[in-house]
Parts: structure tokens; C-alpha cells; sequence
């Protein structure tokens, strides 16, 4: 009996947990949810979201410890990334010594985010790179080689495509600003041994052996898909030393040399076989080693089979980061997808031309007049103002670009061919834009100017992110003009792949700036966003109404994303609550409101998932099956009926947390459905207006059509039959028809206004059908997670019951099991 109550309270802390989670605000529960999904995804948790975390759990659940409600795994996780920002405090202090750059700590977390602040590997060059550059002149190349790498445009060998920011960026943007130090930089990133604790999987800097490649006689030299041999030679006592420290290195070079006496062709050498990273079948692996003595399997890509590793990282064929234990990598390899885990090849690379990436310019926010219109949902590439330069071209008054040319390497290490490549970044049209709705995908601009394009507000100004932009070559010629209607200004602000947004309010003068990824140690505005802002409101203050305002700017809280890739929902959502003055939300369903932008943007209303779970949940599990070690008697009925209550009560909570999160989708639900609610009576509304105001102009058209054929007629009559208008003089004639000659004029202005109108109507017309398509989307996925929560909690009440009916039946049990031992003990003794 002891045992099963000691299983049932270690149970019994999994079900406080989860009567904890629902007793939590949804912001604190977002907050743990992305703690934990850190730990899962990320290859480190952000003490920040824990320091901000940790005094909202407090002070709801006053008596309960945070860190044991996280528990072991994810405090792991958070200790182990404070012991890296302490080993790279040096590091980090010489960049906020750096001439040009004056990064405080929320800058540098907005732009490479917070677990980088522990990343030698990271600061290495990053401070290097701030000796000889300024930040400005940096960023916009780390930027751009950022995009390549993500976006696929130009892969690396053993880099990750999943994280924001590698290593191999800030190598790759020094050695195009400055080669000699990236040399350098390139050369002092090897993987560290992991000893002890607090090792991490950090690197140190040394300089490594100057490796020269040497022939062996009758060794021929050929190509081939699987690693070939290769010998190296740095001296005796080098190869001592090595010898020493890996005696295992001795097999090749002793496979080399009998291979050399029999003047054969040597086979390559196969790697033992591991376990692969994925189970992905029909392909050819090789296994490779790590500096940590770790070995992987690495899938070899059959897009482009002869492929050299030499040509993706560099000119000179060497791989310093990731070696074969005898084996030459740099023959026969193609181009990989590897986790961060494996270690990234930072070698010297001849970095490609900046690509001209197209940016779609919003130019209703930069608009000459105030009578200029938005750009209509089928045509996003729109006609940059002529007071306004692009940020790509300066030159050029409007953005026309299908393709990228940038240099594709060849088998020759010194000769480049340029070709021009279809873009691997998401296309301006309608379909590109409604392709970055998908789950965990980067929203682009084109498809952020779609979605404001259908929510835009009278008396919100939306001003493009290119207002911001520093450079110099065209901040003289950048207006922005507001008319006195206009209230609120929405200034969208992309920094390092960031989307953010700055809230001007042109009565007060009031900026407040709002971030989904701010840092809960520096909740103030970065200096580089600051600088952004208070551009645009010099630009703001050119206009006559608004010269004399004070500006001031503040940081205000809003919903926190627990990802990388959600910035761009999380700030089109911000900007539509501010359109109708509602206020900000704690938490927002990113899955929900990028299912909602897209059907706004295509009409296409997908079915709502409808899965509900199974009315009965202690089906499969086994009450009478005894395991090794069970023992017998009482013991092994106890050791049984607690795997059996372990299991059942894990499956409970389960379905409890399933409830939990159903209830939070239908609140989510609930508020879009309110929120769509606001816009289409505002467009209903405006619908209304413009059909009186249509039918208005109509009636005064048809009376000035009338004026203007009868006085036609009459002056066609008069001129036939002068004794028509006898008694009159010409003077007097004219003078009398003058005003209805001045009101049959006005027959065109009118036909030119109503044709206005006419296309307003049209335009809204199509707004109201995106507005409802997403609020049948929001209808459908409310009616599901409604659906869901009925079920879930008909099996949770069910669930109890039957629970209750176990428990009995369990106490039944050992009851007789324990008055036959007492028999059976009585008659024993």
C-alpha cells in the first residue's frame, strides 16, 4: 500500500500542474508555452522570457515554485545560457566599445537575438567586424547574406537553414567588407571538447596546423561520389603530436602505404555506419566526425549529385570545421542540410553580388496628393511616388524586377559565369504573398501591404518601412503627407528580418513603440529603432499642421511571440486592434489569424479541423499484466495498479490539457470574430455612403444632361429662326442663357466623379469579400473548437466517473488480497 500511494502522489504533482495551468492568465501560459518550446526547437532558452516569466507566476500562484513547475529540463537549458553570456561577457563588452556601432543589449538581442549574446563562435567576428565597418554599413550585408541562407538562394555545407542567425553570416560579411580580417575570422571557429558542466558546445579560438596536401606514389587522383584518401604533412613532430592524441589516425596512413607497394588503385575508405538523423530511404549516407568526437550521418542531396563540398565553401578545397577521421571531404561531397548541431564550415568565400530584392512599396503612404489611391489587390508592384526613391534603385520611379543575377561558381576555383535564377524568395504577386501565410513562414512585405490594403481605415496613415531607411542618397527627397483628418499614423519598422511597429499619434504628438520580441531586462526602445522613428517624424513635421508638435516616445507592452517566424502576424494584428481602438490582446493565435490574412487574401475558406476525441479513454490499458521485478503477493498488486494508475492519470491530463488549449482556440476565435466585426460595419458603412453619394451625383447629371440638350436645341433653334428671339438683343440673349450654359458644363466633372465612385464602390465591394471570407474562416474554426469543447469535456466528465469506478475496483482488490495474506499468515502461524 505504501508503494501505490507513493506513485499516486509522484501522479498526483502532473495533475496540479495541470489545474495550475488553468487557473493561469493566458499571457503567463503563452509565456511557459514558449519557454518550453525553446527548450524543443531552439538550441538555447532565453533567460529574459524566464526573468519576465517568472514574477507574472508569482504573483498568480503565490506558494508554488516556478522552477520546479518548469522543471529540470528547460532550467537546465536556461543555466546553461547564462554560463555562456558569462564566458562571453569579454566578447560582448569590446562590441559596445566598438566606434560606429554603440549596440546596448535590447539592440543586439532585437537584431541577432538573445541566445547569441553566449556564442563565441557569433561575437568572434562580430567583433571583428565592428573595428572596421559601422553598424549601418553592416547591417544591410548581413541582412542580405542572412536571406541567402535562409532562403536557400545560396546553401552552406553543414549550415542550418532553420536558424535566424548563423556564424557563417558574420564571416561571410566580413570577409566581403574587409578579406583579410575574414581570413582570420574564418580560421578560429573549431568545435570545443565538451568537459564538464558548464562546457556547452561553444568553441574556442586557436590557430590550427597549416595543412599541405602531398601525392603518394601510384595513388591515382580521381573523382568519385564517396570520400577518397587524402595525406597531409606538417612536419614530424606535428605528426607525432597527432599520432599521440589519436592513435586511430594511424589506420589510413598505414592503409595508404600498402597501397602504395602494390601500385593499385586505392578503394575509398568507408565510414562505419551510424545512426541517421533522419530516416530518409534511397539515399547514400556517409558518416562524418566532429571535433567533439561525435559522429553523424549525413544525407547526401540528389538535386545536384557532383556537387564539391570545395565549391560551396570556398576556393581552396579545405574544411577546418568538419573532418573525415582519414578521409578527404573535400571530393565527391555534395551539398547537405544540417542542424546547428553539426558544426558550420567558416572558411574564406568570395561572396556574391548584393541581389536586387524586390521590396513592394505601399504607395498610398508616400503618395504626392491626397487624392492619389492604394494600389489594387491584383497589382502589388505599384508606382513609387515622384517624391520618393526606392531604397534598391535610387535611380528608379518604379519597381519592375523578375529575376536575380548573381555569380554561379564553376569547377574552375578563378572563374565565375553569370546566370540569371529565378528568385527563391517568396514572388511579389498575389500567390507569392498568400504562399508566406503557410505555418512557420517569414510574412514578406508584399504580403503585409495585401493585408493593410484590405483592412485600411479612414484617418490611419500607414507609412512603409523604406521611410526609415538611413541612407543618405535619398532622405532629402521623402515626404510623407498627412492630411488634417488623419489621426494615427502606423509607422511599420523591419530590422534584421524584424518586423515591429511604431504608433504615432498626430494629435498629441505621442510615439509609442510596440514589439513582440522585446527583451523583459531592457524594456526600453533600441537605438536603431529610436533613430528610425524619429526619422519619420522629421518627415512628418514638414507638414504645416504638424510643425509645431513635440514628439515623445515610449515603449508599450503587447502580445509576445514564442517564435522567430511570427513577428509579421503579431504586428498586423497589433495594428488592427490600434485601427479601431480596442485594446491589445494578452495572446494571439498566430495559427488562426495567418488562416484568416489568407483567406482574406485568396477567398478561399478551408474546412475547419473537426477532431474529436474518443468517448473512451481506459480501452487499451492493461490492469493484469505483471512485469519483471513485480515480485509477488501484495507488492506485485500494488507495483501493478500503479503503472496502471500512471498511466491512466497521464492520459487525463492529457485530455485536460486538450481541453485547456480548446478553450483558449475558441477564446482566440471569439476575439478575431469581434475584431473582423468592427471592419465590415466600417466598410458596410462606407458602402452605404458611396451608393447615396453615387446616386446623388446621378440625379444632378441627369438634370445638367437635361439643361445641356434643351440649350443645344434652343441655340440650334435661334440660330434657324431668328424671329424666335425677337425683342432680344444678342447681348441680353447671352446673358440670360450664361448660367445654364455654366450648369450644361458641369456634365463632364460629374461623369468624372461618378466614375470615382463607381470604382471606390467597386474596390470596397471587393474589401467586403475578403472581410468575408475570413469571417467564414473565423465562423467555421469557432464552430469547431466549440464542437471540441463540448466533447472534450462530455470525455473528462465520463472520464471521472469511470476513474472513481477504477479506483473502487483497485481498493476492492488489494482489500481481499490482504485479508487472504492475513489468512494465509494466520494458518501459517
Amino acid at each position: 500500500m505504501a508503494q501505490l500511494n507513493h506513485a499516486a502522489d509522484q501522479n498526483g504533482s502532473e495533475d496540479d500542474n495541470a489545474v495550475l495551468i488553468a487557473s493561469m492568465s493566458l499571457d503567463l501560459q503563452a509565456r511557459i508555452e514558449g519557454l518550453r518550446q525553446q527548450v524543443d526547437n531552439a538550441p538555447s532558452a532565453s533567460p529574459s522570457a524566464y526573468d519576465a516569466a517568472k514574477p507574472m507566476f508569482e504573483q498568480e500562484l503565490p506558494g508554488y515554485d516556478f522552477d520546479d513547475f518548469l522543471g529540470r529540463r528547460v532550467m537546465s537549458r536556461i543555466k546553461r545560457t547564462r554560463a555562456a553570456m558569462q564566458r562571453c561577457e569579454p566578447k560582448w563588452k569590446q562590441l559596445q566599445e566598438a566606434d560606429g556601432w554603440k549596440l546596448d543589449r535590447a539592440t543586439f538581442i532585437q537584431h541577432f537575438g538573445e541566445h547569441r549574446l553566449g556564442s563565441v563562435r557569433f561575437l568572434d567576428p562580430l567583433v571583428q567586424l565592428a573595428k572596421v565597418v559601422t553598424l549601418d554599413t553592416a547591417l544591410p550585408v548581413l541582412n542580405r547574406i542572412q536571406q541567402l541562407r535562409i532562403s536557400g538562394t545560396n546553401p552552406r555545407a553543414g549550415v542550418s537553414r532553420k536558424e535566424r542567425w548563423q556564424p557563417i553570416d558574420v564571416s561571410m560579411a566580413l570577409e566581403e567588407l574587409a578579406p583579410q580580417q575574414g581570413v582570420t575570422a574564418s580560421r578560429t571557429t573549431r568545435k570545443r571538447k565538451k568537459t564538464g558542466a558548464n562546457s556547452g558546445d561553444e568553441s574556442v579560438s586557436f590557430q590550427p596546423f597549416r595543412l599541405r596536401e602531398v601525392s603518394l606514389p601510384g595513388v591515382t587522383s580521381y573523382q568519385s561520389q564517396t570520400p577518397t584518401v587524402r595525406i597531409v604533412s606538417t612536419g614530424f613532430m606535428s605528426y607525432a603530436y597527432c599520432f599521440a592524441l589519436f592513435p586511430s589516425a594511424l589506420v589510413p596512413y598505414v592503409a595508404l602505404i600498402a597501397m602504395s607497394f602494390t601500385q593499385s588503385t586505392p578503394k575509398p575508405l568507408i565510414p562505419r555506419k551510424k545512426k541517421p538523423l533522419a530516416r530518409k530511404p534511397k539515399q547514400p549516407r556517409v558518416s562524418l566526425s566532429t571535433h567533439n568526437g561525435s559522429e553523424r550521418d549525413v544525407e547526401q542531396a540528389r538535386s545536384q549529385p557532383s556537387q564539391r563540398t570545395s565549391e560551396v565553401v570556398g576556393t581552396s578545397g579545405k574544411n577546418d570545421g568538419v573532418s573525415y577521421e582519414g578521409l578527404d571531404i573535400t571530393q565527391g561531397s555534395t551539398l547537405m542540410d544540417l542542424d546547428e548541431t553539426v558544426h558550420e564550415t567558416l572558411q574564406p568565400i568570395r561572396p556574391p553580388p548584393a541581389p536586387e530584392i524586390l521590396i513592394p512599396t505601399l504607395s498610398r503612404h508616400l503618395s504626392s496628393s491626397e487624392t492619389q489611391d492604394p494600389p489594387s489587390l491584383t497589382s502589388p508592384l505599384t508606382t513609387i511616388s515622384p517624391t520618393t526613391t526606392s531604397p534598391a534603385n535610387n535611380s528608379a520611379t518604379t519597381t519592375s524586377q523578375t529575376a536575380i543575377t548573381y555569380p554561379t561558381t564553376t569547377t574552375s576555383p578563378t572563374t565565375t559565369t553569370s546566370a540569371t535564377v529565378a528568385s527563391s524568395m517568396p514572388a511579389t504577386d498575389k500567390a507569392g504573398a498568400a504562399s508566406t501565410f503557410a505555418d512557420k513562414k517569414w510574412l514578406s512585405a508584399t504580403a503585409i501591404d495585401y493585408v493593410l490594403d484590405v483592412f485600411q481605415t479612414e484617418c490611419f496613415r500607414l507609412i512603409d518601412n523604406t521611410v526609415a531607411d538611413p541612407a543618405p542618397s535619398n532622405s532629402s527627397s521623402k515626404r510623407i503627407r498627412v492630411g488634417p483628418h488623419e489621426h494615427t499614423a502606423a509607422q511599420l519598422l523591419l530590422a534584421a528580418g524584424h518586423w515591429t511597429v511604431g504608433i504615432i499619434d498626430l494629435k498629441t504628438g505621442a510615439v509609442e513603440h510596440l514589439d513582440s520580441l522585446r527583451s523583459g531586462s531592457n524594456p526600453g526602445i533600441p537605438s536603431t529603432t529610436r533613430n528610425a522613428l524619429s526619422r519619420s517624424t522629421g518627415l512628418l513635421s514638414q507638414n504645416e499642421h504638424l510643425r509645431d508638435l513635440q514628439w515623445t516616445y515610449s515603449s508599450k507592452d503587447c502580445a509576445q511571440q514564442p517564435n522567430t517566424w511570427d513577428c509579421g502576424v503579431y504586428m498586423l494584428v497589433t495594428i488592427l486592434h490600434r485601427m479601431k481602438g480596442l485594446p491589445q490582446p494578452q495572446s494571439i493565435d498566430a495559427g488562426l489569424w495567418r488562416k484568416v490574412f489568407h483567406a482574406a487574401l485568396t477567398g478561399a475558406v478551408g474546412s475547419a479541423e473537426r477532431m474529436i476525441p474518443s468517448s473512451d479513454i481506459f480501452h487499451d490499458f492493461p490492469t493484469s499484466e505483471s512485469q519483471p521485478g513485480d515480485g509477488s503477493g501484495l507488492a506485485a498488486v500494488s507495483a501493478r495498479w500503479a503503472r496502471t494508475y500512471a498511466a491512466i492519470d497521464e492520459r487525463v491530463t492529457t485530455h485536460r490539457r486538450s481541453l485547456q488549449r480548446a478553450q483558449a482556440a475558441h477564446q482566440h476565435a471569439t476575439a478575431a470574430r469581434t475584431l473582423l466585426t468592427h471592419f465590415h460595419d466600417a466598410i458596410s458603412a462606407a458602402q452605404d455612403q458611396l451608393a447615396e453619394e453615387k446616386a446623388q451625383k446621378g440625379q444632378q447629371l441627369s438634370l445638367h444632361e437635361y439643361m445641356q440638350a434643351h440649350l443645344e436645341k434652343f441655340t440650334v433653334t435661334s440660330a434657324h429662326d431668328p424671329s424666335s428671339s425677337s425683342g432680344c438683343s444678342d447681348t441680353a440673349l447671352e446673358e440670360a442663357i450664361t448660367p445654364y450654359r455654366a450648369l450644361a458644363q458641369q456634365t463632364e466633372p460629374l461623369a468624372a466623379e461618378i466614375h470615382e465612385l463607381a470604382r471606390k464602390e467597386e474596390k470596397a465591394h471587393g474589401r467586403m469579400n475578403a472581410l468575408v471570407a475570413a469571417q467564414t474562416l473565423v465562423e467555421g474554426e469557432m464552430e469547431s473548437s466549440a464542437a471540441r469543447l463540448r466533447a472534450l469535456e462530455g470525455v473528462l466528465k465520463r472520464a471521472t466517473e469511470e476513474l472513481q469506478a477504477f479506483y473502487q475496483a483497485q481498493i476492492s482488490e488489494c482489500q481481499s488480497r490482504l485479508e487472504m495474506l492475513e489468512a494465509t499468515c494466520a494458518v501459517a502461524s
